[in-house]
């Protein structure tokens, strides 16, 4: 084959591969759309306690993938304490949640807190921390109890409250991650966190904010019919904890000096990179959810 031809067939293949199925961008937009059916069966076709137990699964991954990635950061720590204490902090807002003594004092968070610290020190001390990672150590297990459970308790409300609400989360976050993703390929020009993410921009998270807005005034005119100016600011705030909760990751993702947390999702990294913008977003949603008052938004 002559040269020329050799030039016309790897040009032709360049033109193509997009397409294929090995292409990055059709892994990342094959397994969103898998992601995106799970999540409506899980909010819409399944039993409020098995939609926990899904989430509960899924955060729980990701809390797996997040230990691994510590580890290259704080190697002598006892984060295999982890694997037990966040399932069992998710278990018992559950249980809690599902009591007649549903309610959450003051008291309560206090004891909480307490409990989270002790366990935190407590397990360091244990462990027989190095000294030079004693700090780091009880830092890291002090964020990941409430970083990982405590967003599998808010889509739990949320679901209990009406599944709609859970399904507008989604569509909030969705569409506020992959449209910062499109409006950054095609018009962004200024870098957002040019140390943490380098491929973010100012315009892309612009463009995902407003399509975020967008999406949650039609969902409120076709489902309440009429655009809840409350909703929107709800939306607006949770699009930009979603983009902080990415930002997050993405720093510690940095200073573990890895890319993806995994290699789970094709596409996508690992879980905890899937969700890590809802760790962040899902208790500022419920928590405008809950100062708008539930009431307001069910038809």
């Amino acid at each position: 084959m002559s040269q020329s031809s050799s030039s016309t067939v790897s040009a032709g293949a360049a033109i193509e591969s997009p397409r294929r199925r090995d292409s990055p961008l059709f892994q990342r937009v094959a397994t969103g759309l898998a992601v995106a059916t799970l999540a409506l069966v899980v909010i819409f076709a399944v039993p409020p306690d098995v939609a926990f137990f899904t989430w509960f699964a899924i955060f729980f991954w990701a809390s797996i993938e997040f230990v691994a990635m510590a580890r290259r950061l704080v190697p002598t720590a006892p984060f295999a304490a982890l694997y037990l204490a966040i399932p069992l902090a998710a278990l018992a807002v559950f249980a809690m949640s599902r009591s007649d003594a549903a309610g959450v004092g003051a008291a309560t968070i206090v004891m909480s807190g307490a409990a989270l610290v002790t366990f935190a020190v407590g397990a360091t001390l244990l462990g027989r921390v190095a000294a030079p990672d004693a700090l780091a150590s009880a830092g890291v297990m002090t964020l990941a109890v409430p970083y990982f459970a405590v967003p599998v308790l808010c889509l739990d409300q949320l679901q209990r409250l009406d599944p709609w609400l859970t399904f507008l989360f989604i569509l909030v976050v969705s569409l506020g991650d992959t449209m910062a993703f499109f409006v950054g390929r095609a018009i962004g020009r200024h870098k957002l966190a040019p140390r943490i993410s380098p491929n973010k921009t100012i315009e892309g998270s612009i463009g995902g904010l407003l399509f975020a807005i967008g999406g949650a005034a039609a969902w409120s005119l076709w489902r309440l019919g009429e655009v809840v100016p409350g909703l929107l600011l709800v939306a607006a705030l949770t699009a930009l904890a979603a983009q902080i909760g990415d930002l997050v990751e993405s720093l510690f993702k940095r200073g573990a000096g890895i890319k993806d947390s995994a290699q789970t999702l094709p596409g996508h990294g690992g879980v905890y990179d899937r969700v890590d913008a809802i760790l962040l977003a899902a208790p500022v949603f419920l928590a405008g959810v809950l100062a708008l008052g539930p009431e307001r938004l069910l038809p």
